[in-house]
């Protein structure tokens, strides 16, 4: 059974900024899927460390399984008002805000225990619609090894809508220059996208393939019956040093959202736990 909104989401007692439901109202929700590279999860750390989101929660549910850490950001003890600091302990699903941002984001560092997708997912889009999100943007990847030959030229990021979102499909196509997922029954079947992008409608689920993505398929059908505005941006990618796509995730939602002040390319900072993401450095003696 899912959780309710009401206990999904805990205020950090911690934080001394306030965490309670009634400030997420307008604001925008970035989740990032358990997915391909953890393009996602790696993309919402660039956006804590970069922006200075300060944690303000956590969620709590029984699928999601339990995991403890260090800080993983650059925080230093005298940021104990954000939540965050050396010796500061993290959790498995974690909420970071900042307020005149009007951005708020998910950080998941644990996979969503099996058999619990769907009650996570209507749990999250409960909690979306509880505190009145503007919107959830769900941050996801897939196999490169799954694309059509269609897929293969050119970008390798793509988005999806579903009805509440669908406003923004001329902003994304036209000015962003974006691409939209390709319909697709099945592993060997297309469907021709619409000819005219006044007439596109939402992708069904039977549209959608997204091997690899975790919850995101899940939570894009869903939203519609929930009634949560749910933008998807995806990466195709393989398993492996994905930083390159997470940081080139993040500059696309910079793009559409401008979360950083510069107009240039964006200057991501990378947080110090990514310095040993693939484990120390080697012994020159060895060689």
């Amino acid at each position: 059974e899912a959780a309710r909104a009401t206990t999904m989401y805990v205020p950090d007692p911690s934080s001394s900024l306030p965490g309670a439901a009634e400030n997420f109202k307008g604001c925008t929700l970035v989740f990032p899927c358990v997915s391909v590279g953890n393009v996602g999860q790696l993309a919402c750390d660039l956006l804590v460390n970069t922006l200075k989101l300060s944690r303000v929660g956590y969620l709590r549910h029984a699928g999601l399984l339990p995991l403890v850490g260090n800080d993983a950001y650059d925080g230093v003890k005298e940021e104990k008002g954000r939540g965050m600091g050396m010796g500061c302990l993290h959790t498995s699903a974690e909420v970071y805000f900042r307020s005149e941002m009007k951005l708020a984001v998910v950080q998941i560092r644990a996979p969503i225990a099996k058999g619990h997708q769907r009650s996570v997912s209507q749990g999250l889009l409960e909690w979306a619609k509880e505190a009145m999100f503007s919107g959830v943007v769900v941050l996801t990847s897939s196999y490169a090894y799954e694309r059509k030959d269609s897929q293969i030229v050119g970008s390798s990021f793509r988005f999806l809508l579903n009805s509440k979102s669908l406003h923004l499909l001329n902003h994304f196509t036209e000015e962003l220059q974006w691409k939209s997922l390709e319909p697709r029954k099945s592993g060997t079947e297309t469907s021709p996208p619409p000819s005219d992008t006044s007439e596109a409608k939402c992708l069904a689920s039977d549209e959608i393939f997204l091997p690899g993505a975790g919850i995101a398929k899940r939570l894009y059908t869903e939203s519609e019956g929930a009634g949560v505005e749910v933008t998807v941006l995806l990466m195709f990618c393989s398993q492996g040093e994905n930083v390159g796509d997470a940081l080139e995730m993040a500059s696309h939602l910079d793009q559409w959202l401008h979360l950083t002040p510069s107009q240039e390319e964006a200057n991501w900072i990378q947080p110090r736990s990514w310095s040993l993401m693939f484990g120390g450095r080697f012994k020159s003696e060895l060689f």
